[in-house]
């Protein structure tokens, strides 16, 4: 490489790295710490442990980090020790169940970060929460999940929100030309791209929207929150995906579904 080539190249990295997992996966999206839907929670996670998963995914906004964002609070929500202290208990039962976790950013995750002017990262945030060592956080709000036979499944927090569900993640699918399970819009649905070649799935939330004040104690345009999560299960070589929605579970009869 001659000089004027070493002059003109560029030293900053490239945002290439996301995590890539291979297998199956449980996947929970939003669960807003501490306004979690525990028992909803639970189930899953026993799921994913019948189902023999043993990696998951927290799709972003673990955390709810009120006492960080510009819109105003009441005091006592705003107590960040408290929601840390409560985060670390949360996490401690889904690594009981499943043993691996990838933590992707949600846009509540990184209000903390952004009043610290990036001088900290994802995973300072964990350390500062004292969260399980088992669990893995990424400043990317996406990763990807792989099957043996080249499947890719991106896992994503995108920025944008639409009030019909699962247009966003349709919109993803087209771009990306991948699989998508989307959050941040606290909406569910699931349908194929407009190719047909994609599967395109609204996650839901796994908050309990009678916790969260701003979408219920004033009334707005858009739809209601819907709960939900995703295991992505890998059977011989290939994933398939199962979206399960708390109001619509036979939840005895997906647990005798693989055992």
């Amino acid at each position: 490489m001659n000089q004027d080539n070493l002059r003109l190249k560029s030293d900053r990295r490239s945002y290439d790295k996301a995590p890539r997992l291979q297998g199956s996966v449980l996947i929970l999206m939003d669960m807003q710490v501490p306004y979690q839907d525990g028992e909803f929670v639970l189930r899953m996670l026993e799921l994913a442990k019948k189902w023999k998963v043993k990696q998951g995914i927290s799709g972003g906004d673990f955390f709810n980090q009120a006492a960080f964002s510009i819109f105003t609070n009441d005091p006592m929500e705003s107590i960040w020790k408290t929601e840390a202290e409560k985060a670390k208990e949360v996490a401690t039962v889904m690594v009981k169940y499943v043993p691996d976790w990838t933590f992707i950013m949600g846009n509540h995750d990184a209000l903390l970060l952004r009043k610290l002017a990036e001088q900290l990262d994802h995973k300072d945030l964990m350390r500062l929460a004292s969260m399980p060592t088992r669990v893995e956080a990424t400043d990317y709000y996406w990763c990807i999940v792989v099957d043996p036979q080249g499947n890719e499944w991106r896992i994503t927090h995108p920025r944008n929100i639409s009030m019909i569900p699962g247009r966003v993640p349709q919109r993803l699918a087209e771009k990306y030309h991948q699989n998508i399970v989307s959050g941040h819009g606290h909406l569910v649905g699931l349908s194929p791209d407009s190719s047909g070649e994609f599967l395109c799935i609204d996650c839901g939330i796994c908050c309990d929207p009678l916790k969260l004040d701003y979408p219920t104690k004033r009334d707005s345009l858009r739809p209601v929150m819907a709960q939900g999560a995703v295991i992505l299960k890998e059977v011989d070589g290939k994933i398939y995906p199962y979206h399960i929605l708390p109001q619509w579970a036979d939840w005895d009869a997906l647990g005798r579904l693989y055992r």
